[in-house]
């Protein structure tokens, strides 16, 4: 698969050109990849590629770079580089919270991620903060838009959330020991 791959690269950029959004994209599917293949400097490679593409097309805020970081920031946490990553949670984070509307969606994501990052490191007390604004976020989120789904959508959106709210559950059955409190947000929702 990874030799496909390198080919199919080839061609999108011959096609798209090598500076172009579909190529950068690319270059951070296929270093998903070797990151699942744990090929980490191949992967670092890849992302250094898709970033210096978005910083060319000025696609700062963009959502497929907003994807980059997330990508690059697992990337640091497999290799156990939690600084590394952890800075591009934040930066995520802040270019949302400048960016978009509360209640954009992939807020809630990003706050998802960041707390699964601390969690990670065995951060409990910095992971609570992110993991109970998650939750609020869910909540209003399903609050505002629930009452105007279709059946098929409102499973699909139980469906997309099902992961974030067990992942927060996982955390607040460790984390009650620390601070009871927790279970409070994690019996609310």
């Amino acid at each position: 698969a990874k030799e496909t791959m390198k080919k199919s690269l080839k061609i999108i950029g011959k096609t798209h050109g090598k500076d172009s959004w579909e190529y950068a994209t690319f270059c951070s599917n296929l270093g998903i990849s070797y990151c699942r293949l744990e090929e980490f400097d191949e992967a670092e490679k890849l992302f250094a590629t898709d970033e210096e593409i978005f910083r060319k097309l000025n696609f700062e805020i963009h959502p497929a770079n907003m994807s980059l970081r997330i990508n690059k920031s697992s990337l640091y946490m497999q290799k156990r580089q939690e600084r590394k990553s952890e800075e591009l949670m934040k930066e995520n984070l802040k270019l949302l919270e400048e960016n978009f509307h509360p209640s954009y969606p992939d807020y809630a994501v990003a706050l998802s991620l960041m707390a699964n990052h601390y969690y990670r490191f065995d951060h409990h007390d910095k992971a609570a903060p992110y993991y109970v604004k998650m939750i609020d976020k869910l909540l209003e989120l399903t609050n505002k838009f629930f009452p105007v789904l279709s059946e098929n959508d409102t499973l699909a959106y139980w469906k997309s959330i099902t992961q974030k709210v067990d992942q927060f559950y996982s955390f607040s059955s460790v984390y009650q020991e620390e601070n009871p409190d927790i279970l409070k947000s994690a019996y609310d929702c």
